[in-house]
């Protein structure tokens, strides 16, 4: 990352990747997402001021993986693939926006190592802060709306999950690979079994695993 001011392209980053983790722990509000968007543009924005030569390869690498993420949160819930090469992808964008020039002799090839490592370094970062903020966030008003709370404030125990067999609930948010759903007058961290239910959808309880509890369109 060598294009633009180095401390401020790197907060960029953080926070975006943070963003995106956030967004992923509450489907379906965007609002983590569309300030992840607004980082990033920023971000692509400096860049290309900066003079970086790949640019627009960077931003076409970036809106695919966001692209291919969001299939993978409401087209095919179940399905992992597209959402791991998603971020692939827009780990990959990073990458290819920091580099100097075009990598052709050896030494450019080793300048595209060194920054994939700081690019993974600085996602890895943002990973973190995001599992820290998503502990916290849902103790802050309006913003715990957003924020799946953490397992010790939001899980109950088996043989209370156990009674939500059969209830009927409400969806709170976009429901497929997680969210949240109301039931019995609590808010319950549910999954589907490969469908994707919008939010406000009646939902019913399906199946109860441990912590796991399955819900269907009721």
């Amino acid at each position: 990352m060598a294009q633009a001011i180095p401390i401020v392209e790197l907060l960029l980053v953080v926070l975006g990747m943070a963003l995106i983790v956030l967004e992923l722990k509450a489907p379906g509000s965007f609002v983590f997402a569309g300030c992840a968007a607004v980082l990033f543009v920023l971000f692509f924005w400096m860049q290309a001021n900066a003079g970086a030569p790949l640019i627009g390869l960077a931003v076409a690498l970036f809106l695919l993986g966001l692209a291919l993420v969001g299939i993978e949160l409401t087209v095919l819930p179940a399905h992992v693939f597209p959402g791991v090469l998603g971020l692939v992808l827009v780990i990959a964008s990073l990458v290819v926006a920091g580099l100097d020039r075009v990598p052709a002799a050896l030494d450019d090839w080793r300048d595209v190592a060194l920054e994939v490592i700081k690019t993974g370094l600085t996602a890895a970062g943002g990973f973190a802060l995001a599992l820290v903020a998503a502990r916290y966030l849902p103790q802050i008003p309006v913003v715990n709306r957003l924020v799946l709370a953490p397992p010790e404030l939001e899980e109950t125990h088996s043989e209370e999950k156990m009674s939500l067999l059969g209830q009927v609930g409400i969806a709170t948010s976009l429901l497929g690979f997680s969210g949240m759903a109301r039931i019995a007058d609590r808010r319950v961290d549910v999954v589907t079994e490969g469908e994707c239910i919008p939010a406000g959808v009646a939902v019913r309880v399906i199946e109860v695993d441990g912590n796991r509890v399955v819900v269907t369109k009721a």
